[in-house]
């Protein structure tokens, strides 16, 4: 995950895109009212025989206490849903 430094997290974001892109984790990027990119969700350890995944989130400090987390949550868990089902 990253460590606070602009650069870093700019790595981690192309990261996990390739890895959307390779077919392994399934990431949805969240933004603020103004429409800045302020954390990523990501449902990855995706096991369709089990029916089982794991769900994390990075967001930005200055946004912790907001609801993007809950929000963020509540849609990336629809997507889990719809894909197990």
């Amino acid at each position: 995950m990253p460590d606070g430094k602009v650069k870093d997290t700019e790595n981690y974001v192309k990261k996990v895109i390739n890895e959307e892109r390779a077919g392994k984790p399934v990431s949805r990027v969240i933004f603020d009212e103004y429409s800045d990119v302020i954390a990523i969700t990501i449902l990855m350890f995706i096991d369709q025989k089990k029916k089982s995944c794991h769900i994390g989130t990075w967001i930005g400090y200055d946004y912790w206490g907001k609801g993007y987390n809950q929000a963020s949550k509540i849609a990336i868990l629809a997507i889990a849903l719809e894909s197990f089902v």
